[in-house]
């Protein structure tokens, strides 16, 4: 085509003076092919702009979930913490209120040494949360230090099992390391508080806990390698992979979603690393490195951990303190005060084949219970005819018995089985050295066991039991009189609180709704005789509210017809607040002021 019409100018003979426009075949080709690329550049321009069009509002839509994620994790960080804050300052207007009901001054006395112990872990808790959001939002740098990591390892167990009061942990150790680390010490204590009370509440308090730390060198520098690990949980590879972002809590209703995160923070900002391996049968272990500063290890004069033969040593951390702490003034008059409240006196039968401990155990009692000393009397015997003789004559209520009485034909265990079978209430306590089958004591009829040697904490023990005992029996024998409340709650603290203030019912207390489940299954009768039901939110390491769990349903199944109220310091929306047949706010009342707030639900009573 270019060619032909080429042809044409030339046969027409137009000049370039008259036609200035005429062009070469070469140069409408350039021409050409120049408006090829400005268009093709036309339309990329055009397809990259509706391009990133969209990509920029993909972008900002991934912005917003970001943000929207953001905050829905802090939202959910701070609705806990803020959970967790009032929780200390419902207790001290629960306390305050039930001081105003107080008879007199002992009475008051004793609802605030029940009290103080709850409230002290509460405030630990709050603290230690505290902790981790100060860190969160904090940009300056700690002052790093050269320290040996034991201490700390040994300080945070002994605070963690404060605020886990019941844990029941045997603690295995092997310190390998040479040198100190060269770290903050806060932070280094935020580490070891975030993975150690993980694992017991994980642990469910129960199990095993292991320290294990050596020398590591990583670009020629030297780290101290830390492995901490429990068995009797276990964390799937899925959540390995997110254990360690923030907000992350595994399903836990309490959990701030901050510790781990804070954990890995701090561990590699100094130039560590830190990681999670878990197996089902073993249970799960962290890894984190620290780097060690110059100084070696210098061996402290007061040794925190004993030493042992193969470097590792078990102990259960309740013991270990128990052995260490001294009885708090506190406590003292707390028994003393609840033994002059009762109204018979409270006669003691020590026997021991070994008079000189005898007469230790004496001492000890005598010290201990100074202030009630005209309501309590002792009896000593040295071999089981003086015990017979002495139980037949005074008909003691409680026995602490050893076991091997120098006796070819009779032992502590002929005793209990004497006992047992004469006076089934008869609080006795085994006290011996002996290995053996400690199911054996139990069967035969004892109530406690405690090893030898005994000391003040011992002996307190054996006495609070028996009053607790006491106090069960008086309140079994008073059921027929009272109406029957029944409650659940995770908290020891409420779960006491509503004790104290249901003075006109009988209560049974439960820390969760599968404990109370449990016990109806064993007594048909419970609910039949029950007069109202009064059910907590969220239930530690539960991940389903109570509604959730259709428990007021599970109960209307099971027969009960009558009152079931919510008591919970969490804002529950309309529809969940018509599970239930009323709402009390999180603080105990008395079972008459719960009738005056709801009459028309106890009108068939």
């Amino acid at each position: 085509m270019l060619n032909y019409r080429f042809y044409i100018i030339q046969k027409k003979h137009f000049s370039e003076n008259n036609y200035p426009f005429i062009y070469t075949i070469k140069e409408i080709e350039m021409y050409l092919i120049l408006l090829i690329y400005l268009s093709l550049i036309s339309i990329i321009f055009l397809v990259s702009k509706h391009l990133l069009k969209i990509r920029l509002k993909s972008y900002q839509q991934f912005v917003n979930q970001i943000k929207s994620a953001e905050m829905t994790g802090i939202t959910t960080s701070i609705r806990m913490l803020a959970h967790d804050i009032r929780a200390p300052f419902s207790m001290l207007k629960i306390i305050i209120s039930s001081i105003e009901k107080s008879k007199d001054l002992a009475d008051m006395n004793l609802k605030v040494a029940k009290s103080k112990i709850d409230l002290n872990i509460y405030l630990d808790k709050v603290t230690f949360m505290l902790n981790d959001f100060m860190h969160f939002g904090n940009k300056e740098k700690e002052n790093i230090e050269s320290f040996n990591p034991e201490d700390y390892i040994y300080s945070s167990l002994v605070n963690s099992s404060k605020i886990n009061d019941n844990c029941k942990i045997n603690f295995s150790y092997s310190f390998s390391h040479t040198h100190n680390i060269s770290f903050p010490k806060i932070q280094f204590e935020r580490i070891l508080n975030n993975l150690i009370s993980n694992a017991i509440e994980a642990m469910n308090g129960i199990g095993n806990i292991w320290f294990y730390t050596k020398n590591i060198r990583c670009k020629d520098l030297l780290f101290i390698e830390f492995c901490f690990g429990n068995n009797n949980s276990y964390i799937s590879e899925k959540n390995r992979q997110k254990i360690f972002e923030l907000n992350y809590t595994m399903g836990k209703e309490t959990g701030n979603g901050i510790g781990l995160y804070s954990v890995k923070t701090l561990v590699e900002s100094s130039g560590g690393i830190v990681y999670c391996r878990s197996d089902m049968e073993k249970g799960v272990e962290f890894i984190f490195t620290l780097p060690a500063s110059l100084d070696k290890v210098s061996i402290p004069k007061n040794k925190v951990f004993l030493d042992s033969s193969d470097s590792i040593l078990k102990l259960n951390i309740n013991k270990y303190l128990e052995k260490r702490k001294e009885l708090s003034i506190d406590k003292i008059k707390n028994i003393n005060h609840n033994i002059l409240l009762n109204k018979n006196i409270i006669s003691v039968l020590l026997i021991d084949d070994e008079e000189s401990y005898l007469e230790a155990m004496y001492d000890f009692a005598i010290e201990i219970f100074s202030e009630s000393e005209k309501k309590i009397y002792f009896y000593k015997a040295t071999n089981y005819d003086e015990a017979i003789r002495i139980y037949n004559e005074e008909k003691p209520n409680i026995i602490i018995s050893d076991i091997d009485l120098k006796d070819n034909f009779h032992d502590g265990f002929d005793i209990i089985k004497y006992v047992h079978a004469k006076d089934k209430n008869c609080y006795i306590c085994i006290h011996t050295n002996r290995i053996f089958s400690k199911d054996r004591v139990f069967e035969i009829g004892a109530k406690q066991f405690v090893e030898k040697p005994i000391g003040k904490i011992g002996i307190f023990e054996i006495f609070s039991n028996f009053l607790s005992q006491k106090e069960q029996i008086n309140y079994e024998n008073s059921l027929n009189s009272k109406e029957t409340v029944l409650v659940v709650d995770d908290s020891p603290f409420y779960l006491k609180m509503w004790k104290l203030s249901l003075i006109d019912a009988n209560v049974f207390a439960f820390e969760s709704p599968e404990a109370l489940f449990e016990k109806i299954q064993e007594d048909s009768a419970l609910l039949k005789n029950t007069s109202c039901i009064i059910l907590d939110y969220y239930y530690e390491g539960i991940t389903q509210n109570i509604v959730q769990m259709n428990f007021v349903d599970l109960l209307r199944r099971y027969g009960y017809k009558k009152a079931c109220f919510l008591s919970s310091e969490v804002c529950c929306g309309h529809q969940e607040l018509k599970v239930f047949d009323g709402f009390i706010e999180k603080q105990p009342k008395t079972f008459s002021e719960i009738k005056d707030l709801f009459p028309e639900k106890f009108i068939r009573m």
